[in-house]
Parts: structure tokens; C-alpha cells; sequence
């Protein structure tokens, strides 16, 4: 079950925003939504893959924090 396919479109688009600087507010806020968007895919992503191992996270808080548990974040 591949529980990143949005995690990774959101990713993809978010390297495009990155790919020239953003010159205007306008595509500021564009580059800061896009990051907003990615970064909720992969809490999620990583939520549903917890549900899958039998851990229950019911916010961003908790996900990040039982991801760093099973080791898919380091402490860096």
C-alpha cells in the first residue's frame, strides 16, 4: 500500500515553486503554501502508515512524534 503518492505530488510541485527565487509577495506566499501543503501529505502519509502498524495519532504533534520513534525521523 503506498501511502505517499500525494505526499510525493505535493513534494514534486513544491521543487518547481524552489526551482527560480521568488521575487514577489505574491509568489512568496505561493512557495510558503506549497510547503504548508506538502508538509500536511506527509504527516498524514505517515499517520496512515502508523494506523497500518497499530498506532493511533490523532495530531500532527503526535504523528511527528511517533514517527521519530519508528525511526523515520533523526534527530538532526
Amino acid at each position: 500500500m503506498n501511502f505517499y503518492s500525494n505526499f510525493y505530488s505535493a513534494a514534486e510541485k513544491l521543487k518547481e515553486f524552489l526551482a527560480d527565487p521568488a521575487t514577489t509577495e505574491r509568489e512568496q506566499a505561493g512557495v510558503i503554501q506549497a510547503f504548508e501543503f506538502s508538509f500536511e501529505q506527509c504527516w498524514k502519509a505517515w499517520q496512515k502508515e502508523l494506523k497500518a502498524l497499530g498506532v493511533s495519532t490523532p495530531s500532527p504533534r503526535q504523528t511527528l512524534a511517533a514517527a521519530f520513534r519508528q525511526g523515520w525521523i533523526s534527530p538532526e
